[in-house]
């Protein structure tokens, strides 16, 4: 592990590490397609999308390159504030609300509040572990991969599998043993700091299970959503579509968010 590695891993320990407790105390995360217009649709979001967010997702044709670890730890960076992110750790947070009710964390808003604070804590720091850090030591891609199949299944299929495979830096595929720990570090802490005070084995083994099918969900959600966006897009009222042209994009080459060029008629 290089100097870089262990910096980037002190300085994530020193913002997370307090998180917890103000929660705490505030109480009482191939081969060729048939269908081309289908890779093309992903091809074209991919493009448009790591603008702003590079190196978080892969095309579905394109050829393999493996990310250097300082690439690894801009892939968690951009993860980690993510919409994704913050949206998938709500409807999680909502689940156990759900299932649990308010014991411990209070009824309503406030109660699902301090819920969510340390649901976003625990994923916050997986994400480190399972974006940069495991994938770093282990020499594995933590991207998210678009299948090159053209059937729903197929591709439902691919994408579930994520949280089971991944590729090596030498571009095989491999078990995801990043994800595996990753999984195991999110449900260790959320046991740990849940207010309830039920920490016990079978509850973090039940938590990583939920994790696996969630994020396998989550996975699907990925796949597909080029495809819903462009639908969406294309009956999207004009004046909204006006206000994403006027949007900053990221600009790989520049290493910053500027203005789309106007189109010259």
């Amino acid at each position: 592990m290089g100097h870089g590695t262990l910096i980037r891993t002190a300085v994530f320990c020193l913002i997370w590490a307090p998180i917890p407790v103000f929660a705490a105390d505030g109480s009482e995360a191939s081969s060729l397609p048939d269908a081309p217009s289908t890779v093309m649709v992903r091809q074209q979001f991919v493009e448009s999308s790591q603008q702003r967010k590079p190196l978080v997702v892969v095309p579905p044709e394109q050829e393999y390159v493996p990310l250097t670890s300082h690439e690894k730890f801009q892939n968690y960076l951009h993860v980690a504030k993510s919409p994704y992110t913050f949206g998938k750790t709500a409807v999680d947070t909502a689940v156990s609300h759900l299932r649990f009710g308010g014991e411990h964390y209070g009824d309503g808003w406030s109660g699902y509040g301090k819920r969510y604070g340390v649901s976003l804590a625990a994923r916050e720091t997986s994400l480190f572990v399972g974006g940069y850090l495991f994938p770093t030591v282990l020499h594995q891609d933590p991207r998210f991969f678009y299948s090159n199949k053209t059937s729903i299944k197929g591709r439902a299929v691919d994408a579930a599998s994520r949280v089971l495979f991944t590729k090596h830096d030498s571009g095989k595929t491999v078990f995801n043993s990043s994800y595996m720990f990753s999984n195991m570090v999110n449900s260790s802490l959320t046991n740990v700091w849940d207010l309830r005070g039920e920490h016990s084995v079978k509850n973090t083994l039940g938590a990583i299970g939920y994790n696996y099918v969630s994020d396998a969900v989550g996975n699907i959600w990925r796949e597909f959503w080029p495809d819903l966006h462009r639908k969406i897009h294309r009956h999207e009222p004009g004046p909204v579509q006006a206000v994403e042209r006027k949007m900053k994009q990221w600009n790989p080459k520049k290493g910053r968010y500027e203005y789309p060029k106007k189109d010259v008629d």
